[in-house]
């Protein structure tokens, strides 16, 4: 059995005071790290709109979440979203999706057509 390794040894590529939540799809042949980043309260800007109430407290909580990329080399994350609440992410085809109120937005990759129908027999 191999042994697990140490992980107070390996580098930390990023981290986060707020819970960021949500799938990350990896691609190692463009160095980059797709996920959905917790934003609420950077900057101090907020789009009201994203208000939702907090059940247990009663206060009013402000929430805004956007799709970022981190470049594995270098470390910079770069937003990639301004739709304030992305709650998912796909990788379809080697484009980078986002699924928002019923439109889906190419984050990244060709937004060509081509052939995508079903072979025939």
């Amino acid at each position: 059995m191999q042994k697990s390794k140490d992980f107070n040894k390996l580098n930390i590529l990023y981290s986060s005071a707020l819970s960021d939540f949500g799938n990350i799809e990896c691609h190692n042949d463009r160095g980059q790290i797709y996920f959905i980043q917790n934003q609420s309260g950077q900057n101090g800007k907020n789009n009201k709109s994203d208000k939702t109430s907090n059940v247990i407290t009663g206060h009013q909580v402000i929430t805004k979440t956007e799709l970022v990329s981190l470049n594995i080399s270098d470390k910079k994350i770069t937003t990639l979203s301004d739709l304030n609440n992305v709650t998912q992410v796909l990788d379809i085809d080697g484009k980078i999706i986002v699924p928002f109120q019923g439109d889906f937005y190419i984050a990244y990759g060709d937004n060509t057509t081509g052939k995508d129908n079903l072979p025939s027999k």
